[in-house]
């Protein structure tokens, strides 16, 4: 079906795999070395990604314990 097809473009039914997922997660672009000037920031860049991945974490961990006692 047509419809089904688009869909599947947006809204994926399987996860993803690590190898799909890292090259746009990281910023490989970006090192230590481009803050030697300004270390501060670096570290508080570190700080704030690391705070958004344990916050994605926490909510997703939340999302699976509402749906689970339903299934």
């Amino acid at each position: 079906m047509k419809l089904r097809r688009g869909t599947e473009t947006y809204v994926r039914t399987t996860s993803a795999s690590i190898d799909e997922v890292r090259p746009t997660t990281w910023t490989t672009g970006v090192s230590e070395q481009d803050y030697v000037a300004a270390r501060e920031k670096y570290q508080a860049a570190l700080l704030e990604q690391y705070k958004i991945y344990v916050e994605m974490a926490d909510r997703i961990s939340a999302r699976r314990g509402l749906t689970t006692p339903f299934s």
